[in-house]
């Protein structure tokens, strides 16, 4: 398991869409042929709908509500090397943009980085992700768990009632991808997140979820512990590859 020191959200559910074929290859399509590439989320479930900026540039085009995220398929192709990454409320031709959270990171060329806004609009945290697009094997799935439930526990993930394929992801961490033999939508699989050592699911169960050979997918675990409604702790899923 990769603890995660620390930025930005939510990837739309869009993401969550299987794409087939190179043309939707994120890696082969990836342009320019060289440079870091991060993809970044809206994870503060209380937090206000927000532009990014990298090096005072803006990136993005709408602006990103909760659960929103930024580029909906690829990654954002950045210069390697040290950066400085802001969310700020949007600004109009009356009112000034208001920073929500900035953070410094160093990103290298070729790899590949999820960054999250997450924590609670009083308390916003950065964290950083790693995303290990490497496939070891092309005839298996591979799934992994970002855990950004702030006040919530470490979390396991598993099929069904199985045992935990990884256990006890703390918050603002990502385990490693874990190969599962790969599932179409005749025989799909079911994820359960729990709290960590225990039978207690953390949101609803992931039903009917496909898993693709050669393909990575991450399970994320949002929202704020003990809040209803919108900010209630969900699971949510989304193709990283």
């Amino acid at each position: 398991m990769k603890c995660i020191p620390s930025f930005l959200a939510g990837i739309g559910l869009a993401i969550g869409l299987l794409a087939c074929g190179n043309e939707h290859n994120f890696v082969i399509n990836q342009v320019p042929a060289s440079g870091a590439r991060v993809k970044i989320l809206h994870a503060i479930p209380d937090g206000p709908a927000v532009d990014v900026f990298v090096n005072d540039a803006k990136v993005n085009g709408p602006s990103l509500a909760f659960y929103t995220g930024y580029p909906d398929r690829e990654y954002l192709a950045l210069t390697p090397g040290a950066a400085t990454l802001k969310i700020a409320t949007p600004a109009s031709a009356t009112v000034a943009g208001q920073p929500v959270l900035t953070a410094n990171a160093t990103f290298e060329a070729d790899k590949y980085y999820t960054v999250a806004a997450t924590g609670t609009a009083a308390a916003p945290v950065a964290v950083i992700i790693n995303d290990d697009l490497r496939i070891p094997d092309a005839s298996k799935a591979y799934v992994r768990v970002i855990n950004l439930l702030p006040g919530g526990p470490g979390v396991d993930l598993a099929i069904g009632t199985g045992t935990p394929l990884v256990s006890n992801v703390a918050y603002k961490a990502a385990s490693d991808f874990v190969g599962i033999t790969p599932a179409n939508s005749s025989a799909p699989l079911t994820l359960q997140v729990r709290s960590a050592g225990t039978t207690t699911l953390l949101g609803t169960a992931v039903t009917n979820f496909t898993a693709f050979a050669g393909r990575k997918y991450t399970i994320l675990v949002r929202g704020i512990a003990g809040k209803t409604g919108t900010q209630a702790p969900a699971v949510n899923t989304y193709t990283t590859l």
